[in-house]
């Protein structure tokens, strides 16, 4: 009886030791710089006082985040006339893709991004990780990049694997 209950207290561990998923990662904070490599304007057009742009995105990241991330398609609300596209207040939102690495790890992960500029052209923005792959498979975070619109900046966040 004794030797059963062994078995039994023994096979329950194991089961439970199996059962558990793995804890998620302590928050790991990154930082860097970002330049604008490209925005290629897919779509201009009147609506109402505002200026709707759709355009195609590339960034390159350098520091905690190493490589790019191509917004297909990034959409700018510019509060003010298309023509002529004068300084004004925007808000953008988009989705993409990532490649590269994160604090050494290397993937890639799908993210939401959204943002506003003011007519100064100063930007703020905040990506969000949705899904990733390779290494970055169980990834999650969120970033804010601050920086000039059309140039670059800096960004910093937490991140962490499930």
């Amino acid at each position: 009886m004794k030797r059963l209950l062994t078995i039994t207290v023994a096979l329950l561990i194991a089961t439970f030791a199996v059962a558990l998923p793995a804890a998620a990662s302590p928050p790991q904070d990154v930082s860097g710089a970002f330049t604008v490599v490209s925005v290629i304007p897919t779509s201009v057009r009147e609506a109402g006082n505002n200026c709707i742009i759709e355009a195609d995105v590339t960034f390159a990241f350098t520091g905690g985040i190493d490589g790019a991330f191509t917004s297909l398609p990034l959409r700018i609300v510019h509060h003010g006339p298309c023509d002529p596209l004068g300084p004004a207040p925007e808000n953008f939102q988009g989705h993409g893709a990532f490649v590269g690495t994160v604090n050494g790890v290397a993937g890639s992960f799908d993210f939401n991004f959204r943002g506003k500029v003011d007519a100064a052209g100063n930007a703020e923005a905040k990506l969000t990780v949705r899904q990733g792959s390779g290494g970055l498979e169980e990834l999650h975070g969120a970033i804010t990049l601050t920086g000039i619109t059309g140039v670059g900046g800096t960004y910093e966040g937490r991140v962490h694997f499930d």
